[in-house]
């Protein structure tokens, strides 16, 4: 072994065996052949750091060619690679795969893939999966051995075979082909998506990780009500899409304010989390593509009850699933799917098991149950029973019974479809048993049905078929026998009788005729004659109408009936109240309605021929009756004759029904035109289109008419009438033209003019110049009857008047102008006479009346109700002379003790006065009481004024000089003795006090300087200022106070005996209260010692406690700044905020609060809260505190997180 201190090698070198060195350097190329052991330092390349190479096996493993180590770089390198086996590869900065925009780079804080990933295996995120965009080929899940999926049409950057997320997997939208949870709630709430484009959101304030939201869509916030929810104040909800560069995932928050449905705006505050939060910044606003796929969805609404549909799976029960769906109004579901355990009792059972509850069910189509109930009733597998079947008290529903049992009489059978307990049963062969009840009206008996009694009974069973009349059948007045046998004491039939022999009263039926002889026939069905004649003295009074005469072809042309029904359009609906006669209803409203195959040439005709046509029609039907027109109305429904004339052209004659209430009956006669040679029957809407309602008709018939056979409406032509007289009771002759005379000429016709004798009744317009209309005598200008003083008339000089034959002075008369002249009479109950006018009541009479100058009264009021000498509160004398209880004359109120203005005894409004009771006064100023007590303010009295008890002087006022003082204002003399008060100086306009009073007030008008005040146990008033040059000395609590408008004593300073000073101390009736303000008036306030300032916070003082809300928006919104006051004089600045910012900023976050304070310093002027002119602004700075404070803890607990944060990074 050789050892060198230093060793220059230049060339290449070749150690062959081991070399020590403390420190090599390697300029050129070395070789070694063993190992290379150093204490030191290895440096290759010492000459030439550009380019030093380190080789391994001949291969280049590490270069030093630029700021980069570069190990197994070159193309010689190592080919498979670097391999660091079991040992852990660590650096402190970053590690990276990749360059050149695509790459896979790792370091301390953060992992940035840009190239397509692919996880085998099962990857953990334990703070989440995180990207700062939405893309729908992001992520793609898929199973092993599928290939690269399209997503939106194109690749998918990311593909995660399996992905486990300890916390939340949050994503704005789900394409999942198997959905599998252990455990946990899949909700399904109601949502809305904001318009895309379209929406904006402004971020109004950041507290943590909260950030409150102003989301704006004009499409979609018009309304509170959103998706069958209101989204309400304190609703909760969750936010998803994209805000700026943030993505939301079922951020979870709450509305704060409801939706504004006029700025169309709604505001809500959403935890977005720790890590999002820093993408936002208050007061920012986003919009167009800063605002992606934004919606939300409301769980819980203002109650904090759930809404939605919830997929949940319950830990207990083996987690089985349930779907509960929610409507907001309580706790519980309203409809539960799955387990039903926990769920409310129905019928006082507790649902178990698997099923569905539900407040209500509405199922189409099939349910098939084998057990279970339905309210009372147990359920088998074909029958629904309740009770015992067959006993009395059970009911039962069945396919068909297989048990025999006897109900209602019927044996011991089996087959039964439905039984009501051992008297009622109806079998699956349709058979009905019953023992007992009512069918409608009818008892139902062991062997009959009966109704009625005695004479009003009828029945069928028994001894007979049916019988009436009787409760015995035998003996019934009306029976059938079950052989046929009808006995009938007497009838009545309408309608066909077929029988081919016999006798029916005095007519015999012989050769299928029946021959009337002598039979004495009351009346006869006239729609039943179809042929022959019947003798006028056969025609009893008022038995044949004239509507019952038709003679001609009695086919019905109309086609309409429960066979052609469908044909035409119309269902056959049958009415309960009408058997046997059903209505027609339309199914398909139309105008025009054929009930002939044809509707225009059904039938043939000769033209010119009357038809009869009847029916009655049931309409609600609506529509518009024009074109052009816009109204929906009623419409008429009318039954038209549709022909074809000669030429081919279209012909039809309509009548309408006379609808009342939505029925109406048609009675009418037609006639068509001579050129009609086919016709068919429609029935006809009378309108164009936009129908609706209902349309049902029945009883339709047309029948031809012979000519001149019958006219219209029930009136027979002249020339069918034979006899010589026609009596006419409640009706009218109808002449269309010819002569006529009645009644020896009082009632004359001669084709055009009518003329009646003695009296008669017009409908219409009548013209008549003379003549008379009752008692009234026609002239050419006016109606009049009586004559002088009983005269009435009508026209004229006056519209009415009555009392005389001359209008204008009628003692009552009326002008066309609305103006009325009345002698006498009543006018609402004022009665007028010639000298007065009156109204007379239960409790008074106002009487009005001329006067005169002898003290007559001109006007009055009488009390009835007050006692003598009071019963006339108000009269007023012809000579002007009145007396008024009460009441107001020209602004002086009158009341029974006084006469005032503007507000009364010794008010202190302008222009106010008094004369009464309490004596009299001039505003506040002079006043003299009815004691006799006289108050001036700002008075000069000249002379003495002395004032007196009622028996001698006790003092004066004047000018001498007294008790040794001169120039005294005030001189007592009580007991004989001289004191004086308010020695005047004139020269400097002062009242001195130069005298001891003791326990009496003064009042004193102006400034009042006191040199030694004593009040021990009196109290001094002063109206204007005082000044005291030495204390004010007490031995007792002192109050200096003035008085409020409510004459309340309001303390300004007060002290004690106890050394306690209250300032605005307000005092009333013992009660201590404090005053609304008080006002200190100075450039500074000074505190001369080290004692606190306390504010009242007795919690027994105080309640409504709760926390602040948004502290943290209210002080981080703060804007402290410098300024100088406008009054101040020092030209310093001070530190503080403006009120106004922050009274607004209160109001947006903390809400209202008495951090602000409105006031002012003129007395008399109120605060006006809409009106900044009438207040001063004011902050109360020590409401600051409890937010900062409540901020600072907050700020505190982010600290310690933090700090708790950063230990366990660090470790």
């Amino acid at each position: 072994m050789a050892q060198l201190g230093n060793l220059l090698v230049k060339g290449s070198s070749r150690f062959l065996n081991k070399a020590y060195f403390e420190d090599i350097s390697i300029a050129g190329t070395s070789f070694f052949s063993d190992n290379i052991s150093t204490d030191g330092t290895l440096n290759i390349g010492a000459n030439k750091a550009s380019n030093a190479l380190l080789y391994l096996n001949k291969k280049i493993a590490i270069r030093g060619v630029d700021s980069w180590l570069r190990i197994n770089d070159t193309s010689t390198n190592f080919t498979s690679g670097v391999y660091f086996g079991s040992s852990d590869v660590r650096t402190d900065k970053a590690f990276q795969v990749g360059d050149g925009g695509k790459y896979f780079k790792i370091n301390s804080s953060s992992l940035d893939v840009n190239v397509p990933s692919a996880f085998s295996q099962r990857t953990t995120h334990n703070g989440g999966l995180i990207s700062p965009t939405i893309s729908s080929n992001l992520i793609s899940f898929v199973k092993n051995g599928n290939t690269l999926p399209k997503i939106d049409g194109a690749d998918a950057t990311a593909i995660l075979n399996e992905l486990t997320v300890l916390s939340t997997l949050r994503a704005k939208e789900y394409e999942l082909d198997h959905v599998q949870n252990l455990g946990g709630t899949f909700m399904v709430s109601p949502s809305f998506i904001c318009t895309e484009g379209s929406t904006s959101v402004t971020v109004s304030a950041i507290s943590g990780s909260e950030v409150t939201f102003v989301i704006k869509d004009n499409a979609t916030l018009t309304k509170t009500e959103i998706a069958t929810a209101s989204w309400d104040l304190n609703s909760q909800i969750k936010l998803s899409g994209k805000i700026g560069n943030a993505i939301l995932a079922n951020a979870t928050g709450t509305i704060t304010k409801s939706v504004d449905t006029n700025n169309h705006t709604i505001t809500v505050k959403v935890d977005v989390g720790s890590s999002t939060v820093g993408n936002f910044t208050v007061n920012t606003t986003y919009s167009g593509n800063q605002v992606s796929k934004l919606a939300l969805m409301m769980f819980r609404n203002a109650s904090g009850y759930r809404l939605g549909i919830y997929l949940e799976s319950y830990s207990s029960e083996n987690k089985k699933p349930v779907i509960n769906i929610f409507d907001g109004s309580g706790t519980d579901p309203k409809v539960v799917l799955g387990k039903l355990d926990g769920t409310p009792k129905v019928n006082n059972v507790s649902p178990t098991g698997y099923g569905l509850y539900s407040d209500n069910a509405f199922l189409k189509g099939t349910i098939i149950a084998t057990s279970g109930t339905i309210g009372g009733f147990t359920l088998s597998t074909n029958s629904i029973q309740n009770g015992t079947f067959g006993q009395d008290g059970s009911v039962m529903m069945c396919l068909g019974s297989n048990n025999s049992v006897s109900i209602g009489g019927s044996g011991n059978i089996n087959g039964w479809t439905f039984t009501a307990g051992s008297k009622f049963g109806v079998t699956k062969n349709g058979a009905m048993y019953a023992t007992s009840g009512k069918i409608g009206k009818y008892t139902i008996t062991d062997s009959c049905l009966t109704t009625g009694g005695g004479s009003g009974c009828t029945g069928m069973g028994g001894t007979h078929a049916f019988w009436a009349g009787s409760d015995d059948s035998s003996n019934a007045p009306f029976r059938v026998g079950y052989n046929g046998l009808l006995y009938a004491s007497s009838a009545t039939i309408a309608g066909n009788i077929t029988a081919t022999s016999g006798t029916i009263g005095g007519c015999s039926i012989k050769n299928n005729v029946l021959q009337i002889a002598n039979a004495n026939i009351n009346s006869i069905d006239a729609g039943k004659i179809t042929s022959g004649t019947i003798n006028a003295d056969r025609i009893g009074s008022g038995t044949i109408t004239a509507d019952k005469i038709a003679i001609g072809d009695f086919t019905n042309y109309a086609n309409l009936n429960e066979k052609t029904a469908s044909k035409y359009g119309f269902t056959t609906v049958q009415d309960d109240s009408a058997l046997g006669n059903p209505w027609f209803q339309l199914n398909t409203l139309k105008r025009d309605v054929p009930i002939t195959p044809n509707a225009y040439e059904e039938y043939n005709c000769n033209g010119g021929e009357s038809f009869k046509i009847e029916g009655e029609v049931y309409s609600t039907v609506t529509g518009k009756k024009y074109k052009e027109s816009t109204n929906v109305e009623t419409l008429q429904i009318g039954i038209g004759l549709y022909g074809k004339k000669e030429s081919g052209d279209a012909y039809w004659l309509i009548s309408y029904f006379s609808l009342a209430e939505n029925n109406g009956k048609l009675n009418a006669y037609v006639t068509l035109d001579n050129a009609v040679r086919k016709f068919g029957i429609n029935i006809q809407i009378n309108g164009t289109s936009d129908f609706s309602g209902i349309l049902k008709v029945r009883n339709i018939k047309v029948t031809r008419m012979t000519d001149n056979s019958l006219i219209v409406n029930g009136s027979i032509t002249s020339n069918k009438i034979t006899t010589d007289n026609i009596t006419g009771t409640n009706g009218w002759i109808n002449l269309r033209s010819g002569l006529f005379d009645y009644g020896n000429g009082k009632l004359k016709w001669d084709g055009k003019t009518l003329t009646v004798a003695g009296s008669g009744t017009f409908a219409g317009e009548i013209t008549a110049k003379s003549g008379k209309i009752g008692k009234y005598t026609i002239t050419d200008s006016y109606l009049i009857t009586g004559n002088n003083s009983t005269c009435t008339g009508i026209g004229g000089n006056q519209a009415f008047w009555a009392g005389s034959d001359s209008s204008n002075d009628a003692p009552f008369r009326v002008g066309y102008d609305g103006s009325l002249y009345s002698s006498k009479g009543n006018i609402a109950g004022w009665e007028i006479t010639s000298d007065s006018f009156y109204k007379d009541t239960d409790d008074y009479t106002v009487y009005v009346c001329p006067g005169t100058n002898n003290n007559k009264d001109f006007l009055t009021v009488h009390d009835k109700n007050k006692s003598s000498g009071d019963e006339w509160p108000f009269y007023v004398h012809a000579d002007g002379w009145m007396h008024c209880v009460y009441g107001d004359i020209g602004g002086w109120n009158i009341s029974d003790s006084s006469i005032y203005k503007n507000g009364g005894w010794k008010s202190s409004s302008s222009g106010s006065a008094y004369f009464g009771d309490y004596g009299l006064s001039i505003t506040d100023k002079f006043s003299v009481d009815k004691n006799g007590v006289l108050m001036a303010s700002d008075s000069i009295l000249s002379g003495n004024v002395y004032l007196s008890d009622g028996s001698k002087n006790i003092g004066r006022f004047d000018t001498g000089t007294y008790n040794g003082i001169k120039g005294a204002a005030l001189v007592s003399l009580i007991d004989g003795g001289y004191s004086a008060l308010g020695n005047y100086n004139s020269s400097d306009n002062t009242v001195y006090i130069a005298a001891y009073a003791k326990n009496k007030k003064f009042y004193v008008p102006s400034d009042f300087y006191v040199s030694n005040l004593v009040a021990n146990d009196g109290t001094i008033y002063v109206s204007s200022q005082m000044f005291v040059s030495k204390p004010i000395d007490t031995n007792n609590n002192t109050y200096i106070f003035t008085r409020t408008k409510e004459n309340y004593k309001v303390s300004l300073i007060g002290w004690s005996v106890s050394n306690n000073i209250w300032i605005g101390d307000y005092g009333y009736g013992g009660v201590r209260t404090p005053a609304s303000n008080a006002f200190i008036t100075a450039n500074n306030v000074y505190k001369t010692t080290s004692g606190g300032n306390t504010s009242l916070s007795d919690e027994r003082y105080k309640h409504g406690f709760k926390d602040i809300p948004d502290a943290f928006d209210f002080i981080m919104n703060l804007n402290p700044c410098l300024f100088k006051f406008d009054d101040g004089t020092s030209d310093r600045y001070h530190m503080g905020f403006k009120a106004q910012e922050v009274e607004n900023n209160m109001l947006n976050t903390i809400g209202d609060t008495g951090l602000t304070v409105k006031y002012n310093f003129e007395e008399g002027l109120d605060v006006d809260l809409d009106n900044p002119d009438t207040y001063i602004l004011g902050l109360r700075y020590e409401e600051f505190i409890a937010p900062l404070i409540q901020v600072v803890q907050n700020q505190q607990k982010q600290i310690q997180d933090l700090e708790k944060k950063i230990a366990i990074l660090s470790n």
